[in-house]
């Protein structure tokens, strides 16, 4: 966490900035990069009503990491699937849309007719 990103985030709270709580903030948010950190502030500072705690700013954090990995993640596997030709958007669409058969429908209700006897037991 650079100093000025601190400073705002006191300002925004009418707190004064603190070199010890700067120092101790810094110390463990120092695993993560500074674009993480400020979007976790910029989080806070729109739904926050009062002055973040340490614990509070560190979960934020978390989340956004998490997120930022979850996206990175599905944009790796849309391009692995576009390299090989396949096109999940129709996919998708014709699995949602497709009705389930005569035969899978009936396979279903004698399952869970098997369900419910089972827990009559």
């Amino acid at each position: 966490m650079n100093k000025e990103l601190f400073k705002k985030l006191c300002m925004n709270y009418n707190k004064s900035a603190n070199k010890e709580l700067y120092e101790l903030w810094n110390y463990n948010l120092r695993p993560f990069d500074d674009e993480e950190v400020e979007e976790a502030l910029n989080i806070i500072v729109g739904t926050d009503k009062f002055f973040p705690t340490l614990s509070r700013i560190l979960e934020v954090v978390k989340e956004v990491v998490k997120n930022k990995t979850t996206a990175d993640s599905e944009t790796i596997v849309r391009e692995k699937m576009k390299k090989h030709n396949i096109h999940p958007e129709w996919l998708d669409k014709y699995i949602e849309n497709d009705p389930i058969d005569e035969e899978t429908q009936n396979e279903y209700d004698d399952f869970q007719d098997f369900l419910k006897e089972f827990r009559e037991l």
